[in-house]
């Protein structure tokens, strides 16, 4: 109840999912592109076609690109992660059309990191910029970046900030996944 009333305090309305028919967990498959409200969504067994139109309206979105995932891929916030409206890191063997990826870079000309299996599994894709210039991520995720991807993202004017998570990635999921965008 302390956080709802904390947003609410804030300003924000309260859209409850909770009591509609859909599937719709809000802390990892849908990503946003808050600078242009786009919603990027790939379809698991988290989120259903009534989920994503709920959480598009919830999310007041102008667009939303809904997508499969491969199968052993549970939510799209850990292969991917929209850096302040103004980049992308995507981790391209993680979505079931590879033309997906391509569709999406395209969207940010220029500014799209892929990523790599093994930084994908680091939850280098689990990163999120809390600002336009702090691009937070899990220490595991920052020493699993190629030093040309580190190099990229702070030529886009990102700087890196990391903390140590081992003990919460156990359990499949990184920092993203703690700050729980959803708001």
């Amino acid at each position: 109840k302390d956080v709802r009333q904390h947003f609410l305090d804030q300003g924000y309305s309260l859209a409850d999912l909770s009591q509609q028919p859909c599937v719709a967990e809000l802390t990892g498959p849908m990503i946003l592109d808050r600078a242009r409200k786009i919603g990027f969504c790939g379809m698991t067994e988290r989120v259903d076609e009534a989920g994503l139109q709920a959480m598009h309206e919830a999310f007041n979105l102008r667009l939303t690109f809904g997508f499969d995932l491969v199968a052993s891929e549970y939510h799209t916030n850990v292969v991917m992660s929209v850096l302040a409206g103004r980049a992308c890191v995507i981790c391209p063997e993680s979505f079931t059309d590879p033309g997906v990826p391509a569709a999406i870079s395209r969207a940010f000309p220029g500014r799209t990191l892929m990523l790599t299996e093994d930084e994908k599994n680091a939850f280098a894709g689990n990163c999120i910029a809390l600002t336009d210039k702090h691009l937070f991520m899990s220490e595991a995720a920052r020493r699993a970046l190629d030093p040309h991807h580190k190099k990229t993202l702070e030529g886009w004017g990102f700087e890196l900030c990391s903390a140590e998570l081992d003990e919460i990635e156990k359990a499949g999921g990184s920092l993203r996944c703690m700050v729980a965008e959803v708001f």
